[in-house]
C-alpha cells in the first residue's frame, strides 16, 4: 500500500478541501534566486507591474480595470483571500514541487520590492509570511509523478473538482 502524502495528510489534518497552488517566477526567468529568497525568509510572494504604484487591498476600484480579470482574481485571491489555516504548494511549472507551505500571515505591500524592470535580486512587492512543512533545495526539487498540466497562472485555488486535486494530493510528496 502506497503512503499517504505529507499533502494529503496535512488536507485531512486541518480538514480543508482546498489549498492554493502557485508559480514562483518573475516573468518565468530567475526561478532560482526567487526560490532561495522565499525559503530562507519563510514568504511566499505575488507582483504585478502595472499597478506597482497602488497597493490592490487598498485601491483595487481604482486599477482594477488596467489588468486582466485573471489577474484581478489572483490579486484577491493572494491580498484578501487567503486564511492563517491554508496551505500553498509552490510548483516550478508543471513537473516540479518546491515546497509546501501554511499559514500565510497578512498580505504585505511594500511597492519598493515590486521592480519590474530585469531581475534584480529583490523579491515581491506583495508578501506572505509562511511556515514551509516541506522545502526543497533547487536542485533537489519534487519531480511529479503526475503533472500539473494546464496550469498557467500564477495562483490558483484546489478544491476536489479541480483537475490539479489528484495528481498532487497522490503525489510522492
Amino acid at each position: 500500500m502506497k503512503p499517504e502524502s505529507l499533502l494529503k495528510s496535512l488536507l485531512d489534518e486541518k480538514e480543508k478541501e482546498y489549498f492554493y497552488i502557485m508559480h514562483l517566477s518573475y516573468d518565468g526567468g530567475c526561478k532560482e534566486p526567487l526560490w532561495e529568497c522565499a525559503k530562507e525568509n519563510n514568504v511566499i510572494g505575488l507582483n504585478h507591474c502595472r499597478i506597482i504604484e497602488h497597493d490592490w487591498r487598498t485601491e483595487r476600484e481604482l486599477v482594477k480595470n488596467c489588468i486582466s480579470k485573471v489577474w484581478a482574481r489572483q490579486l484577491d485571491m493572494f491580498c484578501c483571500g487567503m486564511e492563517e489555516d491554508d496551505i500553498v504548494v509552490v510548483l516550478d511549472g508543471w513537473y516540479y514541487i518546491l515546497g509546501i507551505a501554511e499559514k500565510p500571515g497578512e498580505c504585505n505591500y511594500n511597492k519598493n520590492l515590486s521592480n519590474c524592470e530585469d531581475y534584480n535580486g529583490g523579491f515581491f512587492g506583495y508578501t506572505r509570511k509562511v511556515k514551509w512543512i516541506e522545502s526543497y533545495e533547487w536542485g533537489k526539487r519534487c519531480r511529479l509523478s503526475n503533472p500539473v498540466r494546464g496550469f498557467n497562472n500564477t495562483l490558483n485555488i484546489v478544491n476536489k473538482d479541480t483537475k490539479w486535486w489528484t495528481s498532487l494530493t497522490n503525489s510522492n510528496v
